[in-house]
């Protein structure tokens, strides 16, 4: 997925320079995450982690506890991700999750649908970095005020989500999944997809720099509405558009076929390598019976950097600037 990442940034690029929109990505502030433990610790380093259990987790184990703790008995519940929980199980289990989890000694039984729901949105919070960048977003908020069709948002949003880092990119698609099973059961525990976007947003795009409040305004209603496009389009969002496929593919060819060529490069190289110090090393010791047939000099007479050279080295040996005369 790395060339469909650098791809989708010079899609995306063009994709806005088409509107006439500047795509400037803002520098984000480097937090440095922690090393250890469930929450503040960035993907990577909690995947990596995972994998020692499992080699081909996608999705941090935590996460997906989170999820099935939900499941379990929370779909239906009122107003699952609004309330907060008892905020005294909540430190507990929090404390307990980064010194038990790693070492499977954490007691999943004694834990709620509830403090889940609100450790789940934590542990989005204090990522280091917000689960999806933000520098893109005043593009995107451009775009959105210049009214195009929802089609032409989702194809920005497509890209942006093309060029989100691995982790990043499968954590979301899990995440929505989880909140289109949560949407499915509104009638129940309230929670539309207005309420679950307008909720999450904060937790999914944020930015440690200060901005003001009108600013901060804009920046929770479109991460809300960017929220609510993966949420309608979640069965096609994930897929790799097929004009970035074909371009891989051809990129791969490319490559491929360099390959096959570069053995007969370097070979030819090697040989007028050989022959123009053949061709300096001759001296006048040598005799004309030395050339006979397919002299070594006959094979630069097409060879602009060696032509004076060869004229200057046949008059030395044969008398005449072509042997042919001799």
């Amino acid at each position: 997925m790395k060339k469909i990442r650098h791809l989708s940034l010079i899609e995306l690029t063009a994709f806005f320079d088409a509107f006439g929109i500047p795509l400037k990505r803002n520098k984000t502030e480097k937090v440095k995450g922690r090393d250890n433990g469930i929450f503040g610790v960035p993907l990577t380093v909690l995947l990596e982690s995972d994998r020692k259990k499992d080699p081909g987790v996608k999705v941090p184990l935590v996460l997906q506890k989170f999820f099935e703790k939900v499941e379990e008995s929370g779909l239906e519940s009122e107003g699952i991700f609004r309330l907060s929980g008892c905020t005294a199980k909540v430190k507990q289990y929090r404390e307990e999750l980064d010194a038990k989890f790693n070492t499977d000694k954490f007691k999943w039984d004694k834990m709620c649908h509830r403090e889940a729901a609100v450790m789940l949105k934590a542990f989005f919070r204090e990522l280091p970095t917000s689960l999806f960048p933000v520098e893109y977003i005043p593009a995107f908020i451009t775009l959105m005020e210049r009214g195009p069709h929802i089609k032409v948002q989702f194809q920005a949003l497509h890209l942006m989500v093309m060029a989100l880092p691995d982790a990043n990119r499968d954590t979301a698609q899990a995440l929505m999944t989880f909140f289109n099973k949560v949407i499915a059961n509104e009638s129940k525990n309230r929670m539309s997809i207005w309420n679950i976007s307008t909720i999450m947003a904060p937790n999914l795009f944020f930015s440690r720099s200060k901005h003001s409040d009108y600013e901060e305004l804009r920046l929770a209603n479109t991460a809300a509405h960017i929220i609510r496009l993966m949420l309608n389009y979640q069965k096609i969002l994930w897929k790799v558009p097929s004009f970035l496929i074909n371009q891989v593919r051809r990129m791969n060819e490319a490559t491929m076929l360099l390959k096959k060529q570069l053995p007969s490069v370097k070979k030819l190289l090697r040989r007028k390598t050989i022959e123009r110090e053949v061709i300096i090393n001759t001296d006048a010791s040598y005799k004309p019976q030395d050339f006979k047939g397919t002299t070594k000099i006959a094979l630069f007479k097409k060879n602009e950097e060696f032509r004076n050279l060869e004229k200057e080295l046949c008059v030395n040996l044969f008398g005449s600037e072509s042997p042919e005369k001799t």
